[in-house]
């Protein structure tokens, strides 16, 4: 990060600040204040920034400005008198702005309350001279606890010579009259410490006589019937509070540095990233809406430092500028704008003036990801990416942002043995993976070649594959939960979820949908090696929605568990409709069995209908599903199949077109069908209607069944996963063309990415062949040859359009060399055997040819 200090020409300052899109700049004037020996910055209900500092070119009256959207304006001073401290809080039921002053000397508090013009004098009850205030005043305004009020702690002072612990009480005032209210609770505080107080009424107290570090601390929050929340047994030169959250700066025993300690409750938590100074003074932190804390130190270099906790993980602020914490009274200030959650920072300049920053976001219509970016950090390009997949969906403009672009890199859930890996909530976002890092065009990316994998296994330790594995206890239940409509996600390999958190969080390894989302698209996506304990191995939704629709393409399904619905699980409550499409997809290697004396049932599809009144439109086209393995128990299971369609209280309607579902494997004694019910235990068979398809087992279950057989699809080689169809094949131009257009429907590749549709007719299954090995394939140009054909050493393509680029595929799909621009392929080191070549020309139009390597 390029580094400036605080004493250079402010112009400098100014110009990093707004030398980014996503910077700190100032907000309105720099230095616009008179010399400040201490100041709180605080929001009024509709946004407005306010500030109450102690003014040294006027005797330290307390003195408050305000800002307009363009200059900040004067209010005055609320008294003649010296001020020793001061708090400022605001009323919410007329946005009346309130100031509690403690007296210079004396320490006497009064509070004083603005008209629009004047500030006008509050009184507060047991305000004698014989009591005596700390200088750390906490005002804020309480509501639900009978009549309103404004609060204002009292901070006893305590005997140098005694150092025996004394009470902190709290003054209240109602704001309709002057009549003082009571206290309200009390603890204790010892001698010469700090005490917080939070904007929220949150009291942040200590019990010790030591005049160095905090051995004893209390938190203290605001409820009608209770204060203490916790207590923390830490020493600590100076601590900071926002709700339930507390930073210590402290010293760790026997050690001869200090540290930071971040605490939710009394429960320690991550630790924010750098070193913190000797001076033990410059701590704060605030919360925004989405319970992201902001917390500001002084580092080891006495430089300011930002970090950012966002899911339980720090970041330091790459865009906040330097800022030297050496000056003599130096102070500063972080806080959230509770109306818009921006983030200010308010500090005093070497000349004791003050300035506060605003972070500015950048307008993000695309945002980037690349787990080995080395820019900025701002996700505006692949340069400047951001390297973890939080941030991005953190920095999601609702109405701006529309695309995320992930590039190649596994990016794992953050949150060990978390729930939910990462939640994708902004309507009509779009998440694509599959990059490089260096496109611009979403068709220059290669989904294979650059494989994103986002991963459920925090530490990256699974070491088996099953309900009970020890290593998968750090896996997050979902790796994804979709709770915003109308999202892509598109070009991802999702693994490695382990839904076993009980309830619903035993649903869904890869991908839990709300229920109440209207609709999703899942496209060019892998997902794998996902467990469920009960139902939706990769993905679950219960949809409630009167109206839905979720559609999966050119997905690969593979080696996924669960109880049922190994692959995917949909079913609907009361009154819900539903429409799911699947089209193009390749479901392998997946299995539903027992989990210890919980039986399994089957489907590695299973779509049902169970709420009363609903009713499941599905589409299938062009699916291939094999080696499934169906080895539950349950009972009533009659029916164990692959694709199961079943009705419990509503009414299912399921059209299959051009799908294969052949060679699974189920318990012994019993026979497994392609096409079935799942379960005779409460449901019912559905209206199910087969076209041009093969199933294992036939069709019984099927209510009609046009132009389809049972017929073995001669798949090209399973033990290696190769579901290819091979020489001879019955699917093989078999298939009904006008599935490719239905409603719903648009399949214009299939899996592999090679043009759907050869030969006149479309192939079952999520694969069309190429039926010859030198110049018959797909084209995009009639005169387009290879040759040698076969070819020893040097391959040569012959067209008339100018090469984008050329891959060569193995009979498994994949890539095994890659070139650009280039009609002479050296072969050499390619083993013996049959490959697949895709050229791409200029115009984005690819064909597909295969040559045999002797």
């Amino acid at each position: 990060m390029f580094k400036i200090k605080l004493y250079l020409p402010y112009l400098i300052l100014f110009l990093f600040a707004t030398g980014h899109a996503q910077s700190w700049q100032f907000v309105g004037q720099q230095e616009f204040s008179n010399t400040a020996t201490s100041a709180r910055l605080a929001f009024s209900p509709t946004g407005v920034p306010y500030i109450v500092y102690q003014d040294a070119d006027f005797s330290n009256r307390s003195r408050v400005v305000s800002f307009d959207g363009t200059a900040w304006q004067d209010l005055g001073t609320v008294s003649t008198a010296a001020a020793d401290s001061e708090s400022i809080a605001f009323d919410p039921n007329d946005n009346s702005v309130w100031v509690a002053h403690a007296l210079n000397g004396a320490r006497q508090v009064f509070m004083y309350r603005y008209d629009g013009s004047n500030w006008q004098s509050r009184s507060l009850s047991g305000n004698s001279s014989s009591n005596r205030y700390n200088k750390h005043l906490g005002l804020h305004y309480v509501e639900n606890f009978g009549n309103p009020y404004m609060e204002a702690y009292k901070f006893p002072a305590l005997s140098a010579a005694s150092g025996s612990a004394q009470a902190i009480g709290s003054f209240t005032n109602f704001i309709n009259n002057n009549v003082p209210g009571s206290g309200q609770g009390y603890s204790s505080t010892g001698r010469n410490n700090t005490i917080a107080v939070d904007k929220y009424g949150n009291l942040l107290t200590n019990q010790t006589n030591d005049d160095v570090f905090t051995s004893f601390l209390r938190l203290n929050g605001k409820t009608v019937n209770s204060r203490n929340i916790g207590t923390l047994s830490y020493q600590a030169k100076h601590y900071a509070i926002a709700k339930n959250r507390v930073l210590l700066h402290t010293r760790d025993f026997n050690a001869t540095s200090d540290v930071l300690k971040f605490f939710i409750g009394n429960n320690q938590s991550a630790t924010p990233v750098g070193v913190p100074n000797n001076q033990g003074r410059l701590v704060d932190l605030d919360i925004d809406s989405n319970d992201r804390v902001y917390a500001i130190f002084a580092n080891s270099n006495n430089e300011v430092t930002l970090n950012i906790n966002t899911s339980g993980v720090w970041s330091a602020d790459q865009f906040f500028p330097t800022i030297s914490t050496t000056s003599n009274g130096y102070f500063h200030q972080i806080a959230v704008n509770e109306t818009t959650d921006e983030v200010y920072f308010m500090y005093r300049e070497n000349n004791g003036k003050l300035s506060i920053l605003k972070f500015v976001p950048p307008s993000l219509p695309r945002i980037y990801v690349d787990i080995d970016a080395v820019g900025n950090g701002s996700g505006e390009s692949w340069v400047d990416a951001f390297t973890d997949l939080t941030s991005a969906i953190n920095a999601i403009q609702p109405g701006v942002t529309n695309e995320i672009w992930v590039a190649e890199g596994t990016y794992r859930t953050i949150v060990s043995g978390g729930t939910d890996g990462f939640t994708i909530a902004t309507d009509g976002i779009s998440i694509y993976g599959g990059f490089d890092g260096t496109e611009s065009q979403l068709s220059e990316r290669d989904v294979r070649i650059n494989e994103t994998i986002i991963s459920g296994d925090a530490n990256n330790n699974d070491g088996g594959f099953n309900f009970t594995t020890s290593s998968r206890n750090d896996n997050s239940d979902h790796v994804l939960r979709i709770s915003g409509n109308n999202i892509l996600i598109d070009g991802f390999s999702i693994a490695d979820g382990h839904a076993n958190g009980g309830g619903d969080h035993n649903n869904a390894g890869a991908i839990y949908v709300n229920d109440d989302v209207t609709g999703l698209t899942l496209r060019n996506c892998t997902i794998k090696d996902n467990v469920a304990y009960d139902g939706g191995g990769a993905i679950r939704w219960w949809s409630n929605q009167s109206s839905a629709t979720i559609n999966i393409e050119n997905c690969i399904f593979d080696n996924n568990t669960s109880r049922w619905g190994s692959s995917i699980y949909f079913l609907t409550r009361n009154n819900a409709s539903i429409e799911v499409v699947i089209t193009n997809n390749l479901l392998i290697n997946n299995r539903t069995i027992n989990r210890g004396n919980d039986q399994g049932f089957s489907g590695d599809i299973w779509l049902r209908t169970t709420g009363t009144n609903s009713t499941l439109s599905g589409l299938l086209v062009n699916n291939t599903l094999s080696n499934f393995s169906s080895f539950g128990q349950g009972s009533g299971l009659s029916q164990p199949t692959a694709i199961g369609v079943s009705d419990r209280n509503g009414v299912s309607t399921v059209d299959i077109y051009n799908t294969i579902s052949y060679g699974h494997q189920t318990n012994p004694g019993v026979s497994i069908n392609g096409v079935g019910v799942v379960s005779t235990n409460n449901n019912s068979p559905a209206t199910i209607n087969v076209y041009n398809s093969i199933a294992e087992g036939g069709f019984s279950h099927a209510t009609s069944a046009t132009a389809s057989s049972a017929n073995d699809p001669l798949f090209t080689d399973v033990a290696n996963n190769d579901f290819t169809l091979a020489s001879g094949s019955p699917a093989i131009n078999s298939g009904d063309n006008a599935a490719l257009t239905l409603p719903g429907v648009s399949i214009t590749n299939d899996l592999d990415f090679n043009q759907r549709l050869v030969d006149n007719t479309v192939d079952m299954g999520a694969f069309e062949t190429a039926t010859s090995l030198s110049n018959d394939g797909i084209h995009f140009d009639n005169n387009l040859k290879l040759y040698p054909n076969p070819v020893t050493s040097t391959l040569f393509i012959k067209t008339e359009f100018e090469i984008e680029s050329v891959k060569i595929l193995n009979l498994s799909r994949q890539v095994v060399s890659k070139s650009q621009n280039d009609k002479r392929l050296d072969v050499n080191g390619l083993p013996a055997g049959l490959y697949i070549l895709q050229v791409t020309n200029t115009q984005n139009e690819t064909s597909t040819l295969k040559f045999l390597k002797k």
